[in-house]
């Protein structure tokens, strides 16, 4: 088989690992990959609400990555903006 497309098969699986590291890998490789795989949309969407905000980041570039193709995300974005906690700058 394809190793890409074998990648692109785990990384649904990948972003709900245990390890934060493991999910973060699998965000960056599904940012490279595209939304064309079955269940990354929603598998990424998902890590929106991820404990960590690193892996809460990486969820978000990978959507805005994908553009249109991750329209089916949209419902999870606005939550996920609107329950994010404000942050000071600086």
């Amino acid at each position: 088989g394809n190793i890409r497309g074998g990648l692109t098969a785990r990384i649904p699986a990948l972003t709900r690992d245990p390890g934060p590291a493991v999910r973060a890998a699998a965000l960056r490789a599904a940012a490279i990959a595209g939304a064309g795989g079955e269940g990354i949309v929603e598998a990424v969407a998902e890590r929106l609400t991820d404990d960590h905000a690193v892996v809460r980041r990486l969820s978000a570039e990978a959507l805005a990555s994908w553009r249109t193709n991750a329209a089916p995300a949209l419902p999870a974005l606005r939550a996920a903006w609107t329950n994010e906690p404000a942050r000071p700058r600086g």
